[in-house]
């Protein structure tokens, strides 16, 4: 990944190409919450200049900026700050959110599309641990950027109940001594990666004693 382009920094926010609205959505959070709290608070709920009030308590024209209070300018500036973090020209998170994540059913029903992938995904003969966590962290990713934030239990537990009969002594194993609710996905992977190359090596040997 170009870390460069994509703003892969902590002074530079990651940058929309049109094609990482998951990654991008997850990074800009990250990165607008690392400026300043309220500027996260001002694309969510949105921002609107202060405003002057007559004797009704009605409001009515801008306040001049010199007349608002500190907490005013407070909110005024995260809103600043965030517009120049997003800096789409015209365009407010909401926008982009309807543009790429859709209306509240379209987004209901890419959820429900992701949840079922999710639950048919299964680890092939053919295919490495590797594979499999990656059309994982795919549909993880994807909920994730619709708002859906799937467990470290709910992803360790169905990459075990995943996995094909050659890792049935490891899974065993692994559920015997540890804590699976305790235990975070990229432990397991680390493990499941290990016995995988240790698998590997024994199927290669047997193969040349064989030959043998």
């Amino acid at each position: 990944m170009d870390f460069g382009r994509e703003g892969g920094s902590m002074i530079r926010p990651p940058l929309l190409d049109g094609t990482n609205y998951p990654y991008w959505k997850s990074r800009m959070r990250a990165f607008v919450k690392s400026i300043i709290e309220k500027a996260w608070r001002s694309i969510v709920t949105g921002w609107k200049p202060p405003m002057d009030k007559n004797s009704e308590g009605k409001e009515t024209t801008p306040k001049k900026e010199d007349k608002w209070t500190t907490e005013e300018e407070r909110l005024g500036v995260a809103n600043a700050k965030a517009l120049n973090a997003i800096f789409i020209a015209g365009c407010s998170w909401n926008i982009l959110k309807t543009a790429y994540e859709g209306t509240a059913a379209v987004k209901v029903s890419k959820l429900q599309i992701l949840a079922t992938k999710f639950e048919d995904l299964k680890m092939e003969e053919d295919e490495t641990i590797n594979d499999f966590n990656t059309k994982l962290c795919d549909i993880t990713n994807k909920a994730f950027a619709l708002d859906e934030k799937y467990s470290e239990a709910k992803l360790v537990q169905k990459t075990l109940r995943s996995l094909p009969k050659r890792f049935d002594i490891k899974v065993a194993a692994i559920e015997e001594a540890k804590d699976i609710d305790g235990m975070r996905l990229d432990e397991l992977t680390g493990s499941l990666l290990t016995f995988e190359m240790k698998f590997k090596q024994k199927r290669k040997y047997k193969g040349i004693t064989l030959k043998a």
